[in-house]
């Protein structure tokens, strides 16, 4: 196969699923031996790209939109580039229109909904192909017909690790930014769930990994929590950079999308869970529709105290048949989740777009 010379833009480049896969990426591309450029704010994510990856650190918004489309159409011609690639509304917007102007093919990833990600119809027009990583997503392709027959379902894929911790099959985690939204289903967890759990079995703990604007607040809730309880019952780790590890010893993540695959991916049963909505423990049985929506139980019912804990029940009563239900889907997770999947499709798809 051809080395290519990559552009990848995206806004943010700190936390979350999107900045995360945008990161494995580059580093997957360039590592590979193609020539990787990438352009998006400065964000906790730099420290991981591997050191082939070229970083430009702009003050990505739409303030400084023309400022930052003529910088990256004066990168596409010093560095040859093959492929300019967006991600999110902003940096498929920038990818799209410097494409235009340089006549460089494009390809565009929408993380989210297609009506915010790409909401002009000019830019919709000109996409020459679009990666969705939902299948709601790529049905939404539909209303426009071009667009549709340029577009692909792709998973965000994640790494997984070498198996190299002891599962605690009572170890509840969670790992996320510590946003409005997860502080609020972390809130109810703390509060309402884990205590009923706990009387019914001591055995249970919740680990909770990530950082953000509601950290504090969330700290301060889990040590009144641990000293009502009298035994350190919850326990925040702040952030990591290898969540798939870290979910190898838990038994049960609660977790939805990228999180969820991570979980999966490093033989961790999974309950989907997010402020939305509140799933069945993944089996063999659910998981394909599962993930055909990126693990995001859209068809299910608001979390709530009692329907928390009775999902959450269904695991802790029978931990052995979710873990066995996993290793089943092994074969499958390794042909649909993991990283190296998505970049060879990723790749298959630049290979297109320049014939």
């Amino acid at each position: 196969m051809k080395k290519l010379n990559i552009l990848l833009i995206t806004k943010n480049f700190h936390m979350g699923g999107a900045e995360v896969h945008v990161c494995d990426l580059a580093n997957q591309l360039a590592e590979s031996g193609h020539h990787v450029v990438l352009i998006s704010n400065a964000g906790g994510q730099t420290e991981h790209l591997v050191p082939q990856v070229k970083h430009h650190a702009l003050k990505v918004n739409d303030i400084n939109y023309l400022k930052n489309l003529f910088f990256i159409k004066k990168i596409i011609k010093e560095q040859q580039i093959d492929i300019v690639h967006g991600h999110q509304r902003l940096g498929i917007s920038l990818a799209v229109m410097a494409s235009k102007l340089t006549g460089t093919p494009n390809v565009a990833t929408i993380h989210g909904q297609l009506k915010y990600d790409i909401r002009s119809f000019m830019i919709r027009r000109w996409v020459q192909q679009l990666i969705c990583v939902r299948s709601n997503t790529y049905e939404q392709t539909k209303k426009y017909p071009k667009l549709h027959q340029n577009s692909s379902l792709i998973l965000n894929g994640v790494r997984p690790y070498p198996l190299s911790k002891n599962k605690e099959p009572f170890t509840l985690m969670y790992g996320s930014r510590i946003d409005k939204r997860h502080f609020a289903v972390l809130t109810m967890l703390i509060n309402d769930v884990l205590p009923e759990l706990y009387q019914l079995n001591n055995d249970v703990k919740l680990l909770v990994f990530g950082e953000g604007k509601f950290s504090s607040e969330l700290k301060e809730l889990i040590e009144q929590t641990n000293s009502s309880l009298g035994k350190q019952v919850i326990d925040f780790r702040g952030y990591t950079s290898e969540l798939g590890l870290e979910y190898q010893q838990a038994g049960l993540a609660l977790a939805c999308a990228r999180s969820a695959m991570d979980a999966l991916c490093n033989n961790t049963a999974v309950l989907p869970v997010n402020v939305h909505n509140l799933g069945e423990p993944i089996t063999t049985k659910n998981f394909s529709a599962l993930m055909a929506n990126n693990f995001e139980p859209t068809t299910f019912p608001a979390p709530t105290p009692q329907g928390l804990i009775q999902q959450i029940s269904k695991y802790l009563d029978n931990p052995a048949y979710y873990q066995q239900q996993v290793e089943l889907l092994q074969q499958d997770i390794s042909a649909n989740l993991t990283l190296q999947g998505a970049v060879e499709k990723t790749l298959k798809l630049y290979q297109s777009s320049l014939v």
